[in-house]
């Protein structure tokens, strides 16, 4: 059964349409309260906008965590859209052996290692929306102008700057806050990528896992309050995505117990055991194996 219309998991939260979003809804039908646990005592904005497109801010910024967790990362994800291409997968794997070195060293490494994390968010962001909505790096290739060199010179001084504040509160309130094992780009038990065809049955991968706690990045601004201020929030949806991935975890490989919402611009990382979730959200208590199965059973019907 395709429980998302053909969406990604993420995209078919955000559909109330979705097979999905109906289950989560009926199975757990009261987010409110770790809503507004969330939002009581929320700091305030630490990093605001430069300017920068948000949508790439928010996916540079979930690549730099990432080399941060682990230099030695190569995203697939930003290797996918011309996979068969061995420029292009050179070029990106040179990026992501940049970035991991850069982001280690003092003086200019943060900053050449920021260009490299933008460079290679374009490349995500191209094989994501498609060519149509973001040709840029497709243009590049087609031109034979897709060169390590070219791709460092896409990121404004003012979206550095913005990657670096943004990186320099993740060191101290998210990095340094989480424990081993480390998954980097978590898939689950259907929807793992095998080589050759796409047999996912849903497409689905998380930010990380650490030590147990499965942790979703978020990078957008919040909204404004009477006083003009910005104020962190959190949607159903956010709450969804998370008990969503936790669900298709159905081996139990990465032994999740709690979640987490890491608030980058606000360095705030607000966690809760996952028990305490399912059941608030349910208003009562749950057998998560049990939701495991009937999700798994949902995916295979």
């Amino acid at each position: 059964m395709d429980i998302t219309n053909g969406l990604t998991l993420a995209q078919a939260i955000k559909d109330k349409n979705t097979p999905l979003r109906h289950y989560l809804e009926e199975t757990f039908p009261f987010p409110q309260t770790l809503r507004r646990d969330f939002t009581e005592g929320a700091p305030e904005l630490r990093v605001d906008s430069s300017g920068a497109p948000a949508s790439t801010m928010g996916t540079a910024f979930d690549l730099l965590v990432r080399f941060l967790l682990d230099p030695n990362d190569v995203p697939q994800s930003a290797r996918i859209l011309f996979s068969e291409e061995p420029n292009y997968t050179a070029v990106v794997d040179e990026l992501a052996a940049l970035a991991g070195r850069a982001l280690r060293e003092g003086g200019a490494g943060p900053v050449e290692g920021a260009r490299a994390v933008w460079a290679l968010a374009l490349c995500v962001e191209a094989h994501r929306a498609g060519p149509a909505f973001a040709p840029l790096v497709p243009s590049l290739v087609y031109a034979d102008r897709f060169t390590v060199q070219e791709m460092l010179t896409q990121a404004s001084v003012e979206a550095i700057q913005e990657l670096l504040a943004l990186r320099s509160l993740a060191d101290t309130e998210l990095v340094s806050r989480l424990a081993f094992p480390i998954f980097l780009g978590p898939e689950f038990d259907r929807s793992k990528r095998t080589p050759g065809r796409d047999r996912r049955l849903i497409a689905a991968e998380a930010d990380l896992i650490a030590g147990g706690m499965l942790v979703d990045v978020k990078t957008r601004l919040g909204t404004k309050n009477k006083a003009g201020l910005r104020t962190d929030g959190l949607a159903a949806a956010d709450l969804y995505q998370l008990l969503a991935y936790a669900l298709l975890d159905a081996s139990d490989a990465y032994k999740i117990t709690a979640i987490g919402i890491y608030s980058a611009r606000y360095g705030r990382l607000v966690t809760w055991p996952l028990e305490y979730v399912a059941s608030t959200m349910a208003g009562k208590a749950v057998d998560f194996s049990a939701e495991r199965r009937r999700i798994d059973a949902m995916l295979t019907s």
